[in-house]
């Protein structure tokens, strides 16, 4: 028996790869590229939704309407020998 190129058997292990390991390779990378690409998108859109969720409350915030107060509230509060009494005086 000679030994050429298409007799596997006396090759190095690290030489006998089947003809279609070399596209089986290629495939899995692409598969796994294009599951990458598409994980990408998926949190660029979910990043542009939460922007844009934000900057709507940021807005409405900023243009409702503040909300009247009908005068001051203060809290008087005055140590007593059980604790604390807080009061609510209208001014």
């Amino acid at each position: 028996m000679t030994n050429t190129a298409t007799d596997l058997t006396r090759l190095p292990t690290a030489q006998r790869r089947s003809a279609w390991s070399k596209p089986v390779t290629w495939a899995i990378a692409a598969v796994f590229a294009v599951i990458v690409a598409v994980a990408l998108a998926v949190a660029a859109a979910a990043a542009a939704l939460v922007g844009l969720l934000v900057a709507a409350a940021a807005l409405v915030l900023r243009l409702a309407p503040r909300r009247q107060s009908n005068g001051a509230v203060t809290l008087e509060g005055r140590r007593t020998p059980d604790g604390w009494e807080v009061e609510a005086a209208s001014r």
